[in-house]
């Protein structure tokens, strides 16, 4: 077996370079997995009996191999025997296509390598090197969050006709008042400037 950034060899089953591989899809039987490699000619291959760390050492190898892309300038290649790191001279690469990045991505949670030592730096702010998109592939995003979906709604309002408002308290339904925007302002609450009102105003 040889297992290098440039090539897979699983005799008797298999021998190619990485760049006729299209996709790798393990599967757990156990202590024991099979490994189906799909080949860019569509051709499929089946390895049987693997072990977790040889799975494991399979996809640190495919995710080396992408990282030996040629640079946008120079055409320097990164060494495949330096352990992933931040490379500001790669700061201006292109993107690395989505599925690809996805893939590793998806391969290298399934095997917890995401916490190996290859992966310890964070990602530059504005920096495309391969180590950093390769890093915030594999970093999940906090969703942002919109302000107004901050702000606690006290009042549920709907309009009935133009200017027409009914403002409801959404814990005690029986309690509601008819906001009029026209000439002159009102609330049946009886209130000027009422919370009602401005509610309405607010929305």
């Amino acid at each position: 077996m040889q297992i290098t950034p440039q090539i897979l060899s699983i005799p008797p089953y298999l021998s190619t370079t990485w760049d006729n591989i299209s996709v790798l899809k393990p599967e757990s039987l156990g202590e024991i997995f099979s490994l189906t490699v799909i080949l860019k000619n569509g051709d499929r291959v089946t390895v049987p009996s693997l072990t977790k760390s040889e799975i494991s050492s399979i996809f640190e190898a495919h995710a080396k191999s992408v990282a030996t892309l040629p640079q946008k300038q120079g055409g320097f290649i990164a060494s495949i025997n330096e352990p992933l790191h931040h490379n500001p001279e790669q700061s201006d690469l292109p993107e690395i296509p989505p599925e690809v990045l996805g893939k590793i991505s998806l391969l290298t949670k399934a095997f917890n390598l995401e916490g190996t030592s290859s992966f310890e730096e964070l990602a530059q702010t504005n920096c495309n090197c391969i180590y950093c998109q390769m890093k915030r592939a594999l970093t999940p995003t906090e969703e942002k969050i919109d302000d107004l979906d901050l702000v606690f709604r006290d009042w549920e309002i709907k309009e009935l006709s133009n200017n027409l408002y009914t403002v409801t308290n959404p814990l005690d339904l029986n309690e509601h008042y008819n906001v009029f925007l026209g000439e002159p302002i009102g609330c049946t609450c009886g209130h000027k400037n009422c919370e009602h009102i401005k509610a309405v105003l607010q929305s």
